[in-house]
């Protein structure tokens, strides 16, 4: 994901939270509560600009985002796992 140009992340679930955690930011790259997350579209899995979520906990070294879906209201899901 993305939340400007300047700023790119890997966003992952957490097992016992509704939050995702923000991963591979660059150290001199601080996001701030409230900023929106959209898909970059870098890795050809998902277009461009689609939102994600807001950024919600910004900790020393930890960033969470609240995700936009509800996931109790889903009718679609489309799992993307990595290669082994």
């Amino acid at each position: 994901v993305t939340l400007n140009q300047d700023i790119q992340a890997i966003v992952k679930g957490q097992p016992n939270s509704k939050l995702l955690k923000l991963k591979f930011i660059k150290e001199n790259k601080r996001p701030i509560v409230g900023q929106i997350l959209v898909t970059s579209g870098n890795a050809g899995i998902f277009p461009r600009n689609i939102a994600v979520g807001k950024i919600f906990k910004v900790e020393k070294n930890d960033i969470y985002a609240k995700p936009f879906v509800n996931f109790k209201k889903l009718n679609f899901v489309n799992v993307v796992t990595e290669k082994k």
